[in-house]
């Protein structure tokens, strides 16, 4: 399982914008074989950070999504609204309830 964590900080006066593009990728990506997860979140506190999650099943799933028209897409349309974006991407061979 290939876990990924990321943040995009959004221009103020764009983040509407940004959230808007995020919707119809969010949807076609649940939709790709091997997402098991596909999450962005607005921070609380912080109204213009989005924070990312993703669980792929394999390399291959992941690597399919990297090169998806919609995700093409969805870069071009968060170009001009993101301050800045980091992702880190995780391997792990395992998972459990935490409680």
């Amino acid at each position: 399982m290939i876990v990924v964590k990321g943040e995009i900080r959004v221009k103020a006066d764009g983040k509407d914008d940004a959230l808007a593009a995020l919707g119809p990728a969010i949807e076609t990506t649940r939709a790709e074989a091997g997402n098991a997860a596909y999450v962005y979140a607005r921070d609380i506190a912080d109204p213009n950070l989005i924070h990312v999650f993703e669980e792929w099943a394999d390399e291959d799933a992941l690597n399919a999504h990297m090169v998806a028209p919609h995700v093409a897409e969805l870069m071009g349309a968060v170009a001009g609204v993101m301050e800045s974006a980091s992702f880190t991407r995780y391997d792990a061979t395992g998972s459990r309830s935490l409680f």
